[in-house]
């Protein structure tokens, strides 16, 4: 029913589709299910019912004192200390005994090292939650066996909690290492063994506070209707289900290291692996890709990974050679967002959807009100309200009295909560004073008003749009009223232009769902572009729709315009390396097509690709470097190749890795610098030994897209980034989007992939996120969108069709929506030159 790997806004579109199934779910009665793909869940007043009789949803102050006022099998909460959330729900869980599976043959010496030994058993780490019971069972040896043992949080020894030498039964066991956070336990198989854990508080939800309905739910486990294949690029070879390694052989293939989401859940579909090969089905590595172990499959059967291997952060396949259907399917049994550890709770972050009002000032944070500079003032007959989140969409009413020479009734703050403006401020009373909020960078607002007359801060809310609400979370809850569901959008954090050189942007790569008319707050411009003259200080651009009676507001972007473009004040030297849009052959016939327009449009030195190209600005102290091509500027561009081949290929077929190391047998950009001579000390423009004056272009993604899938593709790339800034640390990286598909795409080829425009813009907004996400704590990578200047009804190539037997008809459609032709190339080129410009030309 789910996807784990979906964004937020699409999960909230997958809701909306299921109106029927939710609204059974909301309003059936406790004897009802919910029929969905992964099976029958049951129904909120089922889940209310099952709460009741577990004790309801009681209120202690800790959870030592929910411990100890509830029965096992009981939920309750306690008051949480984030100040976005009013309570945590525990079940006070079941007695549960640690030693009934062992975790091997041995015993934890008096150093809470394992030895192995055949007549023992020991556990794994078993975490000290306070208030828990421990009782221990089974037998020992002092003078070298710890039956109990405890661990700081880095699971390094502390003490020996107890030892004996006897058969003992029901040993209550006290932890007294002050820093204890984890025991193991050990004994002898010559008397019965066990430790159990009776007690133990297991979260199993999170109430926001202010707007959101509490609630637990029962235990439910969500499995997606339709596995996702997350196998991606194939390599000859097999892994070893001994130590995880890979070894050579052409009748095996296998997978790339791939990420599992939280509570992940695999399955291998191809010929069974049997438990007597030295071939891993299925192996688990921990978050360093150290080797965990191996699962022989059962071909279709889904592995539930943290039963077996709970640390394990990535997980690879091999698959016959021959088989004619490989699938590896990564999934998550639960819905998206929620959090490792949590068992099986249904919990995600973001919007509220809210179809009521609500009081925002019901509850006041205290005696005050709000200065004009947004500060607090205590005041007696004043009442102010805590931070309140700004949430596109919401429609605020105010009502009360204020002193505008002293009193903000509305202020706004940023996201760190700084004052930003005085959003409204009367001397009269009012009511139902509608607000607008007007500073751009509003995340939050407070509001006050005199006590002595009413006072009310109405928030309404009735979609879901834009960016989420960090910090909030909610349960599965009860929703009244109409579900909106927003259309999926990629917007862009700025627009880069040339004073007074016309930009042309293009809606349907912002939002491809053509059931919503665009509009645009600026003239010149309709549902399918807008014209922009821009000035140095061009006002930022609006961008909103509409489908029947609903209303989106996508998003404001501020422009980044050059005015006056200087040469940089030193070299600067630019690599593009890409696949074959790079490359650029493919329907332009130029090879290096846009690296050639952007050095031409900089420099002056470049194959003008359309003939009628704006003049260059002829700017100084800047020089495209690369090995491939044959016009007068070289790339980097290999058709084909994704950031895997760059990493770890010396060739592939007849195309070489410039950055190849024969000696190392790795990605060097050292090397490659040194072998073209394009370092400063063989040329006075080159390279600095920290590419302090380096540009790298790296153009990758479209070979990921059909073949792999966008996370694992976000990990290669940051492995390729890697390796960049390891050498040259003070590099520049630019990463610009995937473009978008024409609205008439044509399927000119075998195979079962979708190619329709919202298919291709769903799978490149897919990659832009994941993209965007792998670089944030790089400051000098930047993603550079494409798809809101990328016109792609003008930047492909397209051919003529009939449709239909009889008449002659025909349409102009698109065969091919990856590579450009070479207007798509200046496109790309022009928005490489407003970047670069801005960035390093001023």
């Amino acid at each position: 029913m789910s996807d784990p790997y979906l964004t937020f806004e699409e999960y909230v579109a997958l809701i909306g589709e299921n109106k029927d199934r939710l609204y059974q779910f909301v309003n059936g009665s406790a004897e009802e299910a919910v029929v969905t793909e992964g099976g029958l869940i049951p129904t909120l007043s089922a889940i209310s019912r099952a709460v009741s009789e577990r004790g309801g949803l009681a209120m202690y102050k800790d959870l030592s004192a929910g411990i100890e006022n509830t029965a096992e099998g009981q939920y309750f909460k306690v008051p949480s200390s984030d100040e976005n959330e009013t309570d945590i729900i525990y079940l006070h869980s079941m007695p549960e005994d640690w030693l009934s599976s062992p975790e091997g043959n041995g015993y934890i010496d008096l150093s809470g090292e394992v030895v192995g030994a055949e007549n023992w058993r020991f556990s794994d780490f078993i975490p000290v939650i306070p208030g828990a019971a421990y009782v221990f069972s089974g037998k020992g040896n002092p003078l070298a066996v710890a039956n109990v043992a405890s661990y700081d949080e880095n699971k390094t020894f502390l003490a020996v909690e107890y030892a004996t030498s006897s058969g003992v039964e029901d040993q209550v066991i006290t932890v007294s290492a002050s820093s204890a956070k984890y025991l193991r336990v050990s004994s002898s198989t010559d008397v019965p063994y066990s430790f159990v854990v009776s007690g133990v508080p297991k979260e199993k939800g999170r109430t926001a506070s202010r707007r959101y309905v509490d609630g637990a739910v029962e235990p439910v486990l969500f499995y997606k209707g339709q596995p996702v294949d997350r196998k991606g690029f194939l390599e000859p070879g097999w892994i070893s289900r001994h130590d995880g390694t890979e070894q050579p052989l052409s009748s095996w293939d296998r997978t790339d290291f791939i990420p599992l989401p939280d509570l992940a859940v695999v399955s291998r579909i191809g010929t069974t692996v049997p438990v007597s090969s030295d071939v891993a089905g299925i192996a688990f590595y921990d978050e360093n890709k150290v080797f965990l172990g191996a699962l022989s499959d059962g071909t279709g059967q889904f592995v539930e990974v943290d039963a077996h291997y709970p640390d394990a952060f990535f997980v690879r396949a091999t698959f016959v050679a021959s088989d004619p259907v490989k699938t590896l399917s990564v999934d998550s049994q639960i819905l998206p967002g929620a959090v490792k550890g949590v068992e099986r709770a249904v919990s995600f972050t973001g919007h509220a959807v809210k179809t009521t009002d609500e009081d925002y000032f019901a509850i006041p944070k205290g005696n005050g009100y709000i200065d004009l500079s947004g500060e607090v003032v205590d005041a007696e007959n004043w009442r102010y309200s805590d931070f309140i989140p700004v949430i596109p969409g919401a429609a605020y009413v105010f009502s009360g009295r204020g002193s505008p020479l002293a009193v903000a009734n509305v202020a706004s703050y940023d996201e760190n909560k700084t004052f930003l403006a005085v959003e409204y401020a009367t001397s009269s009373s009012v009511e139902d004073k509608a607000i607008t909020v007007s500073a751009s960078g509003a995340k939050y607002l407070r509001v006050s008003s005199a006590n002595d007359v009413p006072y009310s801060f109405i928030g309404r809310a009735d979609m879901l749009a834009g960016e989420s609400v960090a910090g909030f979370k909610e349960l599965q809850r009860k929703v009244e009223g109409p579900l909106v569901s927003a259309p999926p959008s990629l917007m862009p954090d700025f627009i880069y232009g040339l004073e007074d050189e016309a930009l042309y942007l293009y809606p349907r790569g912002l939002v491809a769902d053509r059931t919503v008319d665009l509009t645009w707050s600026k003239q010149q411009g309709n549902n399918e572009f807008l014209k922009v003259v821009p000035t140095a200080s061009e006002p930022p651009v609006e961008l909103a729709g509409t489908r029947g009676g609903e209303h989106f507001q996508f998003g404001s972007v501020p422009f980044r315009c050059t005015a006056a473009p200087v040469s940089p004040a030193s070299p600067l030297n630019i690599i593009c390396l890409g696949d074959s849009l790079t490359d650029g052959n493919s329907h332009s016939g130029i090879d290096g097509c846009w690296p050639n327009e952007l050095s031409r449009r900089l420099t002056g030195i470049g194959t003008d690709i359309l003939g009628n190209g704006p003049s260059p600005l002829n700017l100084s102290n800047i020089t495209f470097r690369g090995t491939l091509g044959d016009q007068p500027v070289k790339h980097e561009g290999r058709g084909g190749w994704r950031a895997t081949h760059y990493l770890n290929y010396e060739a592939v077929g007849s195309v070489t890795n410039a950055f190849w190391n024969p000696g190392t047998s790795e990605f060097d950009l050292d090397y490659y610098l040194e072998q073209n001579g394009f370092r400063d000390v063989d040329t006075p423009d080159g390279v600095t030994d920290t590419g302090d004056n380096l540009i790298m272009i790296v153009f990758l993604g479209w070979n990921d897209v059909y073949s792999s899938n966008a996370m694992a593709s976000a990990q290669q790339l940051r492995q390729l980034l890697d390796a960049i800034l390891a050498q040259k640390p003070s590099t520049q990286i630019i990463l610009p989007s995937l473009q978008p598909a024409p609205a008439r795409n044509f399927k000119a080829f075998s195979g079962t992939r979708y190619v329709s425009e919202t298919e291709v813009f769903l799978a490149i907004r897919e990659f832009a996120l994941e993209y965007e996400s792998v670089i944030a704590d790089l400051p000098a990578a930047h993603f550079l969108h494409l798809n809101h200047v990328f016109n792609p009804g003008a930047g492909y190539n397209t051919v003529d069709v009939p449709i239909a037997a009889r008449g002659g008809e025909i349409i102009t459609v698109t065969p091919d929506h990856v590579h450009p032709n070479a207007t798509g190339y200046a496109m790309i080129a022009d928005a490489l030159f407003y970047f670069i410009l801005w960035h390093f030309c001023q």
